[in-house]
């Protein structure tokens, strides 16, 4: 039921003239929805395969001629880090809604699709992920994995230094932010 309404609100905005203010926003699940309700396809990244880390984001030039993206204010980089998690990617998506890949990575080859109206942001991966915050959420499910005690502080620190530091490799959530930001703002 929710593929066919988002369907039929797609159709709507993009084709029909209804919602004129509204957009759509797709982070992670939300962009792998709207791509089974067109009849994409989504498919597995395969048996125990999962990206969670930091995951370089290789941007064409195009992307940076979208209006909300210059409005963003963003400095125009070839490569921009993303947190990632997930085990899903788009395999294949219909090419009669004007969607366009903007973004690809090395786990995945539709990281960031936009429409041709720009009323419609996908994104595979995590814009909204802070990752220090992530990383101390994280260190006490390690530390039960690891079958250790929860007051183990020196094998909690560890687990929190070493996800800390890789999780903050060059991660640009503040520019990935400020795109979402800027475009789902009303005068873009």
């Amino acid at each position: 039921k929710t593929e066919v309404f988002l369907k039929q609100l797609i159709e709507d905005i993009l084709f029909n003239g209804k919602y004129p203010q509204l957009k759509i926003l797709g982070i992670c699940f939300g962009m792998e929805i709207v791509i089974s309700a067109l009849k994409g396809k989504i498919a597995n990244l395969g048996k125990g395969k999962a990206q969670r880390f930091p995951e370089k984001i290789k941007l064409n030039n195009d992307f940076w001629n979208l209006q909300f993206v210059k409005n963003s204010k963003v400095p125009q980089n070839e490569l921009l880090t993303m947190c990632e998690a997930h085990g899903d990617y788009i395999d294949s998506f219909p090419d009669n809604y004007g969607l366009n890949i903007y973004g690809t990575s090395n786990s995945c080859k539709c990281e960031i699709m936009v429409d041709n109206k720009e009323k419609i942001f996908l994104i595979q991966g995590h814009p909204e992920y802070y990752p220090p915050f992530l990383v101390v959420r994280a260190a006490d499910w390690y530390l039960s994995f690891l079958q250790r005690e929860p007051t183990d502080e020196n094998i909690k620190n560890y687990i929190v230094e070493f996800c800390e530091e890789e999780h903050n490799k060059n991660v640009n959530s503040k520019e990935w932010r400020q795109m979402c930001f800027t475009f789902m703002k009303k005068e873009c």
